[in-house]
């Protein structure tokens, strides 16, 4: 059991932390023909296009009320109808999406009462994500309700058997979508993917330029989600939103990392369906079991610190602690209750500042961040496991995969092999109980 601490500093030093928005934005780029509008100044809207685009290396459909300091005070309803009515004429897209920012929450504008003004046309569907709180979990969570509210729950009817919903979170990749719909396909079922990035945001290449992106989550499709016989969502912020799809019966988890968690889905799946473990499955366990064996003279003992978003952060301590890892250090930028379930002594709400102060007093081998933690990996003489959003200094960011058996096996060997490569990276490692010194 991990001890939540609630970092009290007066300011931030080297976030950790994304905004609602910015997570927002990303669960309706896994809606098909859908573009996201952010209602605020283009400063904001172009802070989170570029953050997307460098991870994703893709062209990011991503418009914006651009407000200002006049049509901020004076009321910016009239700024958002009109980016709107410019969206719909000039790109035609299926859905709009619109994400509140910090500067409208603080001038208090309504923006549901905004959007009732409009002409009916192009569904919009509304997340307010103030970004004075939460973070990119919370954005993204508030933006799969809205879509569920808007899109799944108006046209739900009798159950249809052999089909289920899947919610995946935002810290899954395109790539982990993809494994987590093709695990629940092996057992014969029809999925429908809430938001589906996988046919999105994989990487791949079309034909020709488009202003919005391929793939995604049909319209079809989101307005079939509230009819599946079973919810199941991988990103603990998601339990409203499974909720009010399948009401006490969805089923929950902050994450499918590691052998227990891997076996929690296959179960939860199989009896849903109803039939044995296909072996393909069985196969794949197979294989991160004995991945767990070959690895464990390298990992058994070592320290690592983790510095994630809260699911991602839950799932990587799981897998490591199944091979003998001490998770010496975990940050993460906002709270969770499931957090308290870690193997280590206790989860900080924090920066990269105190993440690179407590990973040197704990004399940590390997931090586990985001690009953003280099400066503090450099620091630290230690080396850096990229993972999470965002990776941009590397390539094919949009292609790791944590999730299931097979995603599970990759980041092992992956936090294996870091510490192969500089085996006495730890700067002063402390003796341990075993050991006698010189």
């Amino acid at each position: 059991m991990a001890t939540l601490v609630q970092n009290r500093k007066a300011v931030t030093v080297d976030p950790l932390r994304h905004s609602a928005p910015l997570g927002a934005v990303l669960a309706f780029l896994g809606v098909a023909g859908c573009m996201p509008v952010l209602h605020s100044s283009q400063g904001c809207a172009s802070f989170v296009k570029v953050l997307l685009t460098r991870h994703f290396r893709e062209s990011i459909p991503l418009q914006t009320s651009a407000l200002t300091e006049v049509t901020t005070i004076l009321g910016s309803g009239d700024s958002l109808l009109a980016a709107i009515e410019t969206v719909t004429e000039r790109l035609q897209p299926e859905v709009i999406g619109v994400i509140t920012t910090g500067l409208v929450d603080a001038a208090g504008e309504d923006v549901r009462r905004t959007l009732r003004l409009r002409s009916p046309g192009t569904p919009v569907v509304l997340a307010a994500v103030p970004d004075l709180g939460g973070g990119l979990e919370q954005g993204y969570a508030a933006a799969v309700e809205a879509l569920v509210a808007e899109l799944a729950l108006p046209g739900a009817g009798p159950a249809v058997d052999g089909q289920v919903t899947l919610l995946p979170g935002p810290t899954l990749g395109p790539l982990d979508v993809e494994e987590l719909r093709e695990t629940a396909e092996a057992f014969g079922l029809r999925t429908i993917v809430l938001p589906d990035s996988s046919r999105s945001l994989d990487g791949h290449l079309d034909d020709d330029w488009e202003p919005l992106l391929s793939g995604g989550t049909p319209l079809r499709a989101a307005a079939a989600a509230g009819r599946s016989s079973a919810v199941l969502a991988v990103g603990a912020g998601l339990d409203s939103a499974a909720r009010m799809l399948s009401g006490a019966d969805a089923w929950v988890v902050p994450h499918a990392i590691g052998l227990d968690a891997g076996d929690a889905l296959v179960g939860e799946l199989a009896d849903v369906a109803g039939r044995d473990v296909p072996e393909v499955l069985r196969q794949w366990r197979s294989r991160l079991t004995d991945g767990l064996l070959d690895s464990s003279g390298v990992l058994a003992g070592r320290r690592v610190a983790l510095a994630l978003e809260p699911d991602l952060l839950a799932g990587v301590a799981a897998l490591l602690t199944e091979a003998g890892v001490h998770v010496v250090t975990a940050i993460t930028p906002t709270a969770a209750t499931h957090l308290d379930q870690l193997a280590c002594d206790e989860v900080v709400v924090g920066d990269f500042e105190d993440t690179e102060a407590r990973a040197r007093e704990a004399g940590a081998e390997l931090l586990v961040a985001s690009s953003h933690g280099a400066a503090t990996a450099g620091r630290l003489g230690i080396p850096l496991l990229r993972l999470g959003f965002p990776v941009v200094d590397r390539l094919g960011a949009q292609h790791l995969t944590s999730t299931g058996y097979r995603g599970s096996l990759r980041l092992l060997f992956a936090v294996a092999n870091e510490l192969l490569a500089v085996p006495h990276s730890a700067p002063n490692p402390p003796t341990t109980s075993w050991e006698t010194p010189c």
